[in-house]
């Protein structure tokens, strides 16, 4: 269930009720914290969003046991793109200012995009 899961070992269970032990699978050869009981949220019925939920991510780092070995893992680095939205989560850097941070590669991005549209 890649994706639809957050979750870890090192969670609050009153915080983080729903439980769950990842396991090899074909998407995930090895899970970060294969065969460890993990706490965490359930996202599978989770409505559609139309932008990215930074609280998830936030909130498990504020509230993990562990935050040194919390970005251990290059995984989020490579799905973040680079380590800045990390550094903003360790500096307790607020959603709204990490929104905003993206303003200026957003509108690179949409001018570059602009030539290739088909379609007004």
């Amino acid at each position: 269930m890649q994706f639809q899961l957050i979750g870890a070992p090192e969670l609050p269970k009153d915080k983080y009720p729903f439980s769950y032990t990842p396991a090899p699978n074909f998407g995930a050869k090895n899970p970060k914290h294969k065969g460890n009981l993990c706490n965490g949220i359930d996202l599978r019925n989770t409505e559609k969003m139309n932008r990215i939920n930074l609280s998830w991510i936030i909130n498990a780092y504020k509230l993990s046991s562990k935050k040194a070995v919390f970005f251990k893992n290059k995984s989020f680095t490579i799905h973040a793109g680079n380590t800045l939205l990390q550094k903003q989560i360790e500096q307790g850097v607020s959603i709204q200012k990490i929104r905003d941070s993206w303003n200026s590669d957003l509108n690179i991005y949409k001018k570059t995009r602009a030539k290739y549209l088909l379609y007004k």
